[in-house]
């Protein structure tokens, strides 16, 4: 692990479903949040200072005229920034890739 990055380490059980979304009633000497709060809670860091870090949600793939090999992103932004014309590289396959555009969506209310 880096230690640059801040981590939480959340012990869970999926099988009883301990610490996933309630608190677990088994591990009663851990205090802290579930995984699903944990999950949901990040504050995302854009002032620049880390690098770009992007939770993708979701992926479009598609094939077809004018479409070549198109792959377009869902997700949020985590930390850092990102703006067209940068070079971005995609793990695992470590594949680089240049941004073309951006689309934000908010919720209206």
């Amino acid at each position: 692990l880096n230690a640059d990055v801040p981590y939480t380490v959340v012990p869970v059980s999926s099988l009883k479903g301990d610490n996933v979304v309630k608190p677990s009633e088994n591990m009663k000497w851990y205090q802290g949040k579930t995984l699903n709060g944990l999950l949901h809670e990040p504050q995302p860091d854009v002032s620049g200072t880390n690098p770009l870090r992007f939770d993708v949600q979701h992926v479009t793939h598609a094939q077809e005229n004018g479409f070549v090999d198109y792959r377009g992103y869902s997700g949020r932004v985590i930390s850092g920034t990102v703006a067209v014309g940068d070079t971005l590289r995609v793990l695992p396959s470590n594949k680089e890739s240049v941004v073309t555009e951006i689309r934000r969506y908010t919720e209206t209310k």
